[in-house]
């Protein structure tokens, strides 16, 4: 067997540390590289679960507000037939003041928040939700 001169194999050995070292340097630079791309990446995902939680705030008080809208206008319309009858202007007829009660009972609003919005005794209200929902069938 040949065995090659050591000033050879040294020479070869250094050539290899030498690369080794390069490509060394190239990956380290790689990976600086790509770790700045995670933390921008990181800083925008954050930045967009801040956005998405006061959007989430928004989206409730828009929801909130439309409830109360909603209730707003039905309670309107029942005090608008309510004065209208009161000052002998009957505007509707008793199964319409039934389709409001059913209607905010149909929406989930109870006896007790429809007496409040109706201004009627509780029981009245629980007699009227009854009504209402007899004349709907």
């Amino acid at each position: 067997m040949i065995t090659p001169p050591p000033q050879l194999l040294l020479y070869l050995t250094l050539l290899l540390c030498i690369a080794v070292t390069i490509r060394s340097f190239v990956l380290r630079k790689r990976l600086t590289s790509q770790n700045e791309l995670l933390q921008t990446a990181n800083a925008r995902i954050e930045a967009l679960d801040v956005e998405v939680a006061q959007l989430k705030v928004v989206e409730k008080r828009f929801h909130d507000f439309s409830k109360d809208l909603t209730q707003a206008e039905l309670s309107t319309e029942i005090q608008r037939f309510r004065h209208a009858t009161a000052a002998g202007r009957s505007t509707g007829t008793p199964p319409e003041r039934y389709q409001y009660i059913h209607s905010l009972n149909r929406k989930g609003i109870p006896s007790a928040e429809i007496a409040s919005i109706l201004a009627i005794s509780p029981h009245e209200a629980d007699q009227l939700v009854k009504l209402a929902n007899l004349s709907q069938h």
